[in-house]
């Protein structure tokens, strides 16, 4: 009996070599996994301006990674930690789980440095360092489990801090291989070495007093302030620099294009045409409809959506700093933390926050929300059964505001869930999960119903979500799933996933071997728990949108993260030598140095545009900034043309025939306060699903009447002219529509011009009215 217990206190306190055989078997076994499927599958080429892609394979290596290789090396970890710890060698564990980090490591460095070698960098290299590596591993962990005792174990395990201090440089030398060192400014880097060095230094030896409780709330609101104004950009567009400036011009054709998906559809409901009764956006449908209640309250324009955008992405992180400190995060730590998230991943975005709303907090915030408010339930159990009622509104909410935020949603909500079962009793679980899983169904129908009945009250139909459905299967499953982007070589977002699967296998390890802890650290477990989650789910979105201007939109959840492990770490005085407390907050900082230095290119600029700059004494006006948002200034070139031609051939329209190009419709249209005769919020976007939607649009068609106007452009009329010299064309067969065109407008004006004459009633500058009069 006194050999058996032994043996299970070994195992339970034998963590961390099992969780550096986790991460070393699984990054590993992730790298070798992902070089076999591209050495077998190659990128195909894709019709231009569509870049070759691999999605396929890079899906399958995510998936693989996550539900396969990680669950398996932790099954091995955590076998041959028990086994060393019970063998001849018990002290060899630590020293061998560090060895193979050393190893692993020194071998990513040489596939990158074999770049300048003749063999290259590429898949066979990787895969063959892997290959080795693990035949490696399998020859020290043989010998490490033999009964005789091995002299060059006991050696290592006397020199744990060597080894250590090579992981951690090593590691480094991994992680300056990630970036292209062109864009790292050196200065910066090497000014972090000392401050690494001196937070090292300092940790243990200087003792710094507690804040009082309502001096530290204080900080904390103070904080939350200063977060919120470096969060918010002022100056989203610059479209009156664009004439001479190429990539300013550039930028706001990218900025106003993705701006319409939202906008455009808004602007169709706010003139009365419902969602998912005659308007539909692929961004889904609860989310359009806060978008329509925002308007309600500010003038609809291109400046109040990045506003609100802009709002949000502040609370986003507002709600990362308050969920490191109810996870016990010290301000030390917190403050530092989220400072570093803001300047790596705001100031540092290629384009400014609220331009691009499809990676921002509207489409993805609804998880951060739901672990904030777990986690007020678990700091302050009085709140115990409003937290409980607020996550199942907010699941509620996520089924019905977009797919991606309710898979999202669902996967924290269920990570959560599961964290919260295994701290019952047995007897206690299955009743739980019927509970809660019925709270949750709850939500959703109650949400769906609500919305189901006021469409019914207000327009006498019930929504059509094949509407949004049929977006949903065709970037799930058919063409427009091609439109993706492949990971870069060397790809920063290695180190973002192998941070979310660390983290996975420090959980799982802390469950099993120290659920003494986990028990008293209710709180923090549930933070690490729920960021997890939600950052591996939202990575994914990264893992299909793959360019590195997405990385930082998917990376707060991994910062959180690292922060309250680092915070874990440094309270483990006990079982965590001083030594290595210090390397790993020394180790952590010179990372954030490394990031920080790779945002210099923007971090000037951004900062600038930021509400903390516009709001310092000196600074650019505050006022003025906000109010050229507030109106927000004109996108498309000509546009004010576009605008008096309709005012003064076509006015007080509620809803206008408008078919010029995209860009310019939704914007006339917006500016203007009216809808579109034709159900097209963004005629790009509804052309996306041409034939699902082809049938409502010949429906409004048919009620065009003789002595109606048609606003047009010069595209438009060479549309015209195209469709008379080739009229078999069909333009439903269209993708790209004709000269920027979209294939919907293109049949919408073949359908006109086969049963009206085009009658000029006067214009402006590339705009054109026309009286559509009957064909004799």
């Amino acid at each position: 009996m006194a050999g058996y217990s032994h043996a299970v206190t070994s195992r339970r306190n034998d963590f961390w070599p099992a969780l550096a055989f986790a991460i070393a078997f699984t990054v590993a076994g992730c790298v070798a996994f992902a070089a076999a499927v591209l050495s077998v599958k190659h990128p195909e080429a894709m019709p231009p301006p569509t870049p070759p892609q691999n999605q396929s394979a890079e899906s399958l290596v995510y998936a693989v990674s996550f539900l396969l290789i990680l669950p398996f090396s932790l099954v091995a970890a955590t076998r041959l930690s028990n086994r060393i710890s019970e063998g001849p060698n018990p002290k060899a564990a630590g020293a061998l789980a560090q060895l193979l980090l050393v190893t692993l490591f020194f071998g990513f460095i040489f596939i990158r440095v074999s770049a300048h070698l003749p063999w290259g960098d590429g898949v066979g290299t990787a895969l063959v360092t892997c290959v080795l590596w693990f035949a490696l591993a399998a020859a020290l962990s043989r010998r490490a489990l033999q009964r005789a005792p091995w002299q060059p174990f006991a050696s290592l395990a006397q020199s744990t801090s060597l080894l250590w201090l090579a992981v951690a440089g090593l590691g480094i030398g991994v992680l300056l291989s990630l970036p292209d060192l062109g864009s790292v400014d050196l200065v910066l880097l090497l000014v972090s070495v000392p401050v690494a060095a001196a937070a090292a230094w300092g940790y243990g030896r200087l003792e710094i007093s507690p804040v009082r409780a309502r001096y530290g709330r204080a900080i904390d609101l103070v904080v939350c302030f200063v977060v919120f104004l470096a969060v918010v950009n002022l100056v989203i567009f610059r479209p009156e620099a664009s004439p001479g400036n190429l990539d300013i011009a550039f930028e706001t054709s990218v900025i106003q294009a993705h701006q319409n998906f939202f906008i455009g559809p808004a602007n169709q409901i706010l003139s009365g045409s419902p969602i998912l009764v005659d308007t539909v956006s692929q961004y889904g449908v609860g989310s359009i409809l806060a978008l329509t209640a925002w308007f309600k309250a500010v003038p609809i324009s291109y400046g109040t959506l990045g506003l609100l955008e802009n709002i949000l992405t502040g609370l986003f992180f507002i709600s990362g700093y308050l969920v490191m400190r109810l996870a016990g995060v010290g301000r030390l730590l917190a403050i530092p933390g989220i400072a570093v998230a803001v300047v790596v991943l705001t100031w540092n975005l290629d384009f400014p926050v609220g331009a691009l709303l499809q990676h921002g907090a509207l489409r993805f915030g609804l998880p951060m929300a739901i672990v904030l408010v777990c986690l007020t339930g678990s700091r302050w159990p009085r709140m115990g059964g409003w937290s409980r009622f607020g996550v199942a509104a907010l699941f509620g909410l996520s089924s019905f505001w977009a797919l991606e935020a309710f898979a999202y949603s669902l996967v924290t909500v269920a990570a959560l869930s599961a964290l919260q079962v295994w701290w019952l009793d047995s007897s206690e679980r299955r009743g739980w999960i019927l509970r809660r899983s019925l709270e949750l169904l709850a939500a959703c129908v109650a949400v769906h119903a609500v919305f189901a009945l006021l469409t019914l009250a207000f327009t006498g139909q019930l929504p059509d979500w094949g509407m949004y459905l049929t977006y949903l299967r065709a970037f799930l499953f058919e063409k427009l799933g091609e439109i993706t982007y492949d990971f870069r070589a060397w790809s920063p977002g290695f180190a973002v996933a192998v941070v979310y699967l660390s983290s996975i296998a420090a959980i799982v390890l802390l469950l099993m071997r120290r659920p003494g802890y986990c028990r008293e650290q209710q709180t923090r477990m549930l933070a690490l728990v729920g960021m997890t989650a939600f950052g591996v789910a939202l990575f994914s979105y990264f893992v299909n949108r793959s360019t590195g201007h997405v990385l930082p939109y998917v990376c707060l959840p991994a910062l959180v993260v690292v922060v309250i492990w680092l915070q874990a770490l440094l309270e483990q005085k006990a079982s965590v030598p001083l030594g290595a407390r210090r390397l790993a907050l020394g180790t952590l900082i010179l990372t954030a140095g490394l990031a920080i230095s790779t945002t210099t290119g923007h971090i000037g600029l951004r900062f600038d545009q930021s509400a903390l700059s516009h709001a310092a004494p000196g600074g650019a006006s505050f006022r003025g900034a906000f109010e050229r948002l507030w109106d927000g200034p004109r996108m498309t070139p000509n546009v004010d043309s576009g605008i008096e031609a309709m005012n003064r051939y076509m006015p007080g329209e509620k809803d206008s025939l408008v078919l010029t190009l995209p860009e310019q419709s939704v914007e006339i249209l917006v500016r203007e306060r009216r809808g579109n005769v034709l159900p097209l919020g963004n005629p790009w976007q509804d052309s996306y699903v041409a034939e699902s939607r082809v049938d409502d649009v010949r429906t409004a068609l048919e009620d065009v009447e003789p002595g109606d106007r048609v606003l047009l452009d010069d595209s438009s009329l060479n549309v015209l002219d195209a469709l008379k010299a080739e009229p078999d064309i069909d333009p439903l067969d269209l993708e790209t529509g004709i000269g920027g065109v979209a294939p919907l407008q293109v049949y919408a004006l073949d359908w006109l011009s086969q049963r009206f004459r085009f009658e000029e009633v006067g214009g402006k500058d590339g705009f054109t009215v026309v009286s559509l009069q009957p064909r004799n």
